[in-house]
């Protein structure tokens, strides 16, 4: 599994990179982001070019994935500014159609990987034709506006319901490289991490987010920090020993505390 990281305070990052956090996030979406989330309780970046400028030369181990705005008429730009500052990896939210993963890939002409943020539900309902695009080098699936864009009231459903086995097989079978949303801490957050873990386990994935919880573990301390993380870790690998039953017991658990909150 690889963990990344939103962030773009250097200290904290030379931290991670020493740590074995696999990757930095910058964050540059503002476009339409605020509108769709402004009343959710949601992480929102005031990330720019420059943090790449400065991020890259600091890392010894880690990648830095960079997501832009979704696709505009100043895409080309911004994705030539974010090749040139030095971005591994290029992330597309919030798209609808082929044809903007098209242009997409074409505006990166293979100068960095390429990351495609499935998160509207017209996008997974096209995920085939979206996927047949070539140029394509990862994929990351976005619980927070997929929930938005599904009304639903939290986006842990889109887990406990298994409403991404289509998805998650067909990308198993394509043996494409993808993540899937974040993860608190082992025993924090409404829904522990644990449970999330093990299903993401399950459905194949190779990247997550780590959630706000490790970040106000970072200002509590660095070595709680590093503590946290390197349980979670440890805990993925201890999950490739487990059977079908703990799985088949592990999403039932999802599933009762998932109805739980909604229902509350």
């Amino acid at each position: 599994m690889k963990y990344y990281v939103i962030e773009n305070d250097l200290d904290r990052i030379k931290y991670f990179d020493r740590i074995g956090i696999d990757r930095i996030f910058v964050d540059l979406e503002k476009l339409g982001k605020e509108e769709r989330q402004k009343d959710l309780d949601t992480v929102k970046s005031d990330h720019s070019i420059q943090d790449i400028r400065s991020i890259k030369p600091i890392l010894k181990q880690a990648e830095l994935l960079v997501r832009i705005d979704p696709l505009n008429d100043q895409s080309e730009k911004q994705i030539n500014e974010v090749v040139h500052a030095g971005a591994d990896i290029i992330m597309l939210p919030f798209f609808s159609t082929s044809r903007e993963v098209e242009k997409f890939v074409a505006y990166v002409d293979g100068r960095a990987k390429t990351n495609i943020l499935i998160e509207t539900a017209p996008a997974f309902v096209r995920f085939r034709d979206i996927l047949a695009v070539d140029g394509i080098d990862e994929v990351h699936i976005g619980l927070n506006d997929l929930g938005i864009d599904l009304n639903l009231k939290f986006m842990f459903e889109i887990i406990a319901h298994r409403f991404l086995v289509p998805l998650t097989q067909y990308l198993r079978e394509k043996e494409m490289f993808f993540g899937i949303g974040g993860i608190a801490a082992l025993d924090k957050g409404k829904l522990p991490g644990r449970y999330i873990l093990a299903e993401y386990y399950k459905l194949g994935a190779s990247g997550t987010i780590l959630s706000r919880t490790f970040s106000k573990m970072y200002a509590e301390g660095k070595d709680n920090f590093k503590k946290e993380f390197m349980k979670l870790d440890s805990e993925w690998e201890k999950l490739s020993s487990k059977n079908h039953s703990f799985f088949e017991d592990n999403i039932k658990k999802i599933n009762k505390i998932v109805n739980s909150i909604i229902e509350s």
